[in-house]
């Protein structure tokens, strides 16, 4: 079973405590909107996927890898 976030903060810590790193930072990947509508269908990726997008043209970003980009 998946771990929950206090046991996978903790091994975080060990892990950081062993490695001697500081600080330790929480991202919540769940914040945003593709994220929660994934967690609503249970982890399915696949849900809405004729909506997704790999361009970032605003930013010249023509695919999902930075090597893609032009300038």
């Amino acid at each position: 079973s998946p771990t929950t976030v206090q046991e996978t903060l903790q091994m975080a810590r060990e892990s950081a405590e062993r490695e001697q790193l500081k600080p330790i930072y929480i991202i919540d990947r769940l914040a945003g909107a593709r994220e929660r509508e994934i967690l609503r269908h249970h982890g399915d990726h696949t849900i809405n996927m004729g909506e997704l997008d790999d361009f970032d043209l605003e930013d010249g970003e023509r695919g999902s890898d930075m090597r893609d980009r032009h300038g």
